[in-house]
């Protein structure tokens, strides 16, 4: 009952609420949008999501994927500390293009899309 309790706790909330690239991360590929955020190309071997899903009390990845906390197209990293083993049910895809769109648009700054982001990721309201 605990394990079940500590797994559906863990399914809700990331472990961390991420990192952003930077100029000086090994990832990082150009500057985009008009406030010129740092962008970092995937680089998450098969090998690191095992390992991160294990970091994280996931042993079988069948209902599971590696997501990026902060998006890489919000300007998130590749490191550890921005990547988690999210289950497939809280997938917050259309949220992230929506955010996307309006970033590109210049309709919201990177803090912006960020903040709801994490809010839908998070459980915060």
């Amino acid at each position: 009952m605990v394990n079940s309790l500590l797994l559906l706790v863990y399914l809700v909330i990331p472990p961390t609420h991420g990192s952003l690239c930077a100029a000086e991360d090994p990832d990082f590929d150009e500057y985009r949008y008009e406030e010129a955020i740092p962008h970092c190309m995937r680089n998450v071997s098969t090998e690191r999501k095992i390992e991160i899903c294990l970091r994280d009390g996931i042993k079988d990845r069948t209902e599971f994927t590696v997501d990026h906390i902060i998006p890489l197209a919000f300007g998130g990293s590749n490191r550890d500390d921005n990547l988690w083993c999210q289950h497939k049910s809280l997938a917050v895809t259309g949220l992230e293009y929506q955010l996307y769109k309006k970033l590109d648009a210049g309709e919201i700054k990177q803090h912006e899309a960020i903040d709801m982001i994490l809010d839908a990721k998070l459980g915060r309201h």
